[in-house]
């Protein structure tokens, strides 16, 4: 979180996975590095990062990766900061000039009151031959009370703006999005606690004009005072489309734009309770033909020392014009036991029948402080190509990090 910039899930100024692996997935040797963060007196955040990879021949030279971060925070949630992300290749594969990539970031927030916050970022890159529209930026505006919340932004990515050590989701286009919900409580109702209407809308606009993406959310919570809630909500679709794609062999979807409308259902027991569930179910249009979402979840814990969650999502889908259904399943199983406040072990088992592929994840960590300790890692995944039991990739990660006062 030290190194954060940006709107996680679509735009980050540093995506720490872009270091030791390659654009195809495959591991990059780290030859080492330094990572230096915390805090100079009570209210700066100070943040350092340097790592080097080794070069991989025919894929990638020897890459110096150099990270600066500094905050400020002042009163009322307020606060002030800067990132510079810097990344030179010591060489080339191809016999040209070294080639570097380099992000500068301004950012902060302001809080208004004790309800309103202010809150953005301005950012360009500097890449060899993109020059000019090159440039990045958010602005968003919150406001929370007991009874209602709104919530409006505007983020625009410039075509050549390019975090090469970050992540961009999808890159020339203008996003606004707007959000209001109200909080409504009746001490006339028995059992009913709580009602939240709500709308939203996201939409993306590209560079050219083209309106790519469009939803509208419509919806009512229903919380009931056993802890049970019920989500009836319906979505409005758009899909702009420049060129044909296929989301699976034999299911094209053809350019253009597509308007389509869904049902959303959402069922969530009490989660206080050792066993509960939620299941998630999404009814429509996709792209023009029709889509059938349904995700089940289910959540069983013993006090503070184990908890498992095991999810599925199945998709079914249709296109117009073709007789065949496309039917996908994902699996997941995700468990914690903790030895103590301190020592606990993870796992995270997953599944896709569409590309038969199973993955593993165990995660052993002693920790000294809140974010500091010893790690222990193992990576496994298996897919068809090679059988259910026979080794894919394999990989041990061994982590430890310690948490000091540099001043004292």
């Amino acid at each position: 979180a030290q190194f954060t910039v940006g709107y996680p899930g679509e735009m980050e100024l540093f995506f720490s996975r872009r270091i030791g692996i390659a654009g195809d997935g495959s591991a990059i040797p780290i030859k080492g590095g330094l990572r230096l963060s915390g805090k100079v007196g009570d209210a700066t955040n100070v943040g350092l990062l340097h790592m080097q990879a080794d070069e991989v021949a025919g894929v990638v030279a020897q890459t110096d990766f150099s990270v600066a971060r500094v905050s400020q925070e002042f009163d009322n949630r307020s606060s002030l900061g800067f990132l510079v992300v810097n990344k030179e290749e010591n060489g080339s594969l191809d016999g040209g000039p070294d080639h570097y990539n380099r992000t500068y970031a301004l950012d902060g927030q302001l809080g208004l009151g004790d309800d309103a916050l202010l809150s953005g970022f301005v950012a360009k890159t500097d890449t060899p031959g993109l020059n000019g529209d090159d440039m990045a930026y958010r602005l968003s505006a919150t406001s929370d009370t007991e009874e209602w919340s709104f919530a409006g932004s505007v983020t625009h990515v410039g075509e050549n703006f390019n975090p090469e050590v970050g992540f961009l989701r999808r890159k020339d286009y203008t996003r606004v999005g707007i959000f209001g919900l109200n909080r409504w409580r009746d001490p006339s109702w028995d059992n009913l606690l709580e009602m939240r209407p709500h709308i939203a809308f996201r939409g993306w606009w590209g560079g050219d004009g083209l309106y790519e993406t469009g939803f509208w959310h419509v919806d009512n919570h229903w919380e009931w005072k056993s802890g049970f809630e019920i989500h009836t909500g319906v979505n409005f679709l758009h899909e702009g489309v420049r060129e044909s794609f296929e989301f699976a062999p034999g299911f094209e979807v053809e350019a253009g734009e597509y308007d389509d409308e869904e049902l959303q259902l959402v069922l969530i027991t009490d989660d206080s309770q050792p066993l509960s569930m939620r299941m998630t179910a999404k009814i429509g249009g996709y792209f023009g033909g029709d889509r059938v979402q349904m995700t089940p979840a289910i959540n069983y814990r013993v006090g503070e020392t184990f908890n498992a969650r095991l999810g599925w999502t199945f998709n079914e889908l249709k296109r117009p014009g073709n007789p065949e259904t496309l039917r996908v399943n994902v699996g997941s199983l995700r468990m914690t036991y903790s030895f103590s406040p301190q020592i606990s072990l993870q796992a995270l088992f997953q599944y896709n029948d569409a590309s038969d592929v199973m993955a593993a994840n165990l995660r052993f960590a002693w920790l000294t402080s809140a974010d500091a300790g010893f790690y222990l890692v193992y990576n496994e995944t298996r897919d068809e190509d090679v059988g259910m039991f026979t080794e894919k990739r394999r990989e041990w990660i061994l982590k430890f990090s310690h948490t000091f006062d540099l001043f004292n």
